[in-house]
């Protein structure tokens, strides 16, 4: 181990995460009465959520650390253990070790001490990291942590020494009565039959009734009309059970809900779409407050998915977006906004290359500026699109062109 252990981590894996407006759970306080505490569930029931709302208020000293691949390599890990503990009394400990180059088990032993000194929880989150059989022998020191504790958040099964207790999928999901104390923290009162219900339709997984709660809370969605889970808009059977999937097996274009109810709707990460949101601005006049440049924003497409009712929806989602930006785009022209014209008519274009509207717009555009070049460009371009296809511009489209190239 060198003297930079510390860039083989990165201190903002040690933050404790946010949990604000998270329920009191009763059954995770119980569970708290031990030295190691396994949590094993699929992703989006909370393991992250439950933990970091609970400790902070039982009195124990508290310590995170969330994992990733790179922590198969013991010394990488043995460097985010340190780091992890550093703000507990003796802390440093582990750290000094490293810097003198000791092994990555007896820093893992020297936390170990660390959280027996202190009486403190070390939270290892993503920890189906560990498995790696070169971590064994770590794992055996840092859980022998005597009047410490240790919790595991992992998506999978663990096999752990010692004396476990485990929090399972069924104990995280949602009571009846934890899910009408949601909706009462968003302000709604629904009937004991209306919570039965939602319980029925989200089989209490957290993550979709917290979906389900705001939209309700939003206006999206009426529980006393909520019947047909196939009826409406928006599907929400669909949607559960895009969303397992992808939660599930990791969808190659796309992560659903990665807070709240934001969707990921495209390769891009750092670009997410509320689904309902996209749909009223889809839906919405042309020309309405701000609905031009929110058309800008949405992605190309939808993440893909085997289940019938999202392909028939990321089918009608990629014939609307460009449809709307044409209708956005002529209106600018007509209104004497060239810049926002082109915008979306451009736009429209680089995701329907046969949009026949929004090709009118352009070179309506271009021959207001005195492109003639640009104008036969765009012509040219739509027939490419045109004849995979076995298609011929539509008589309005032939005849603007020979009128505006004259």
């Amino acid at each position: 181990m060198t003297l930079n252990w510390r860039e083989l981590s990165s201190a903002r894996r040690t933050h404790w995460p946010a949990a604000r407006g998270a329920l009191a759970r009763p059954r995770v306080v119980d569970a708290l009465n031990t030295t190691l505490l396994v949590v094993t569930a699929p992703a989006g029931y909370g393991k992250t959520t439950a933990l970091a709302a609970t400790l902070p208020g039982t009195g124990w000293p508290v310590a995170w650390l969330t994992l990733d691949a790179d922590d198969a390599d013991p010394q990488v890990l043995a460097a985010g253990l340190a780091l992890a503990v550093a703000h507990l009394p003796g802390g440093h400990a582990p750290g000094r070790w490293l810097e003198q180059g000791a092994s990555p088990v007896r820093v893992a032993s020297r936390t170990a001490d660390v959280l027996h000194a202190a009486q403190a929880w070390l939270v290892i989150d993503e920890a189906h990291y560990l498995t790696s059989p070169l971590l064994a022998p770590m794992l055996r020191e840092l859980l022998d942590c005597g009047e410490g504790h240790v919790a595991l958040l992992s998506r999978v099964a663990l096999e752990a020494a010692g004396i476990v207790t485990t929090l399972s999928s069924a104990d995280l999901s949602f009571t009846p009565e934890e899910l009408a104390e949601l909706f009462g923290a968003h302000g709604q009162h629904p009937t004991p039959a209306e919570v039965r219900m939602a319980h029925a339709l989200t089989e209490g997984w957290p993550i979709a009734a917290r979906y389900l709660v705001q939209a309700t809370a939003q206006g999206r969605v009426n529980l006393r009309t909520l019947r047909d889970l196939d009826g409406g808009d928006v599907q929400l059977a669909a949607l559960f059970t895009y969303l397992a999937q992808v939660l599930e097996q990791g969808a190659p274009s796309g992560t659903f809900l990665e807070r709240g109810d934001w969707l990921r709707l495209r390769r891009t990460p750092d670009l997410r779409v509320d689904l309902w949101e996209a749909g009223a601005t889809l839906q919405a006049s042309p020309g309405s407050p701000e609905r031009l440049p929110r058309l800008l924003t949405l992605p190309p497409d939808m993440a893909e998915s085997d289940l019938p009712a999202a392909q028939a929806a990321a089918r009608q989602y990629a014939l609307a977006l460009p449809q709307a930006l044409a209708e956005e785009a002529e209106l600018a022209r007509t209104q004497g906004d060239p810049a926002a014209s082109r915008a979306a008519a451009e736009r429209a274009l680089s995701l329907d290359p046969a949009h026949e509207p929004a090709a009118r717009t352009l070179m309506r555009l271009h021959q207001k500026s005195g492109n003639a070049a640009a104008i036969q460009r765009v012509y040219g371009q739509l027939l490419d699109a045109l004849h995979p296809l076995g298609l011929t511009p539509l008589p309005e489209t032939a005849l603007l062109y020979q009128t505006l190239k004259t």
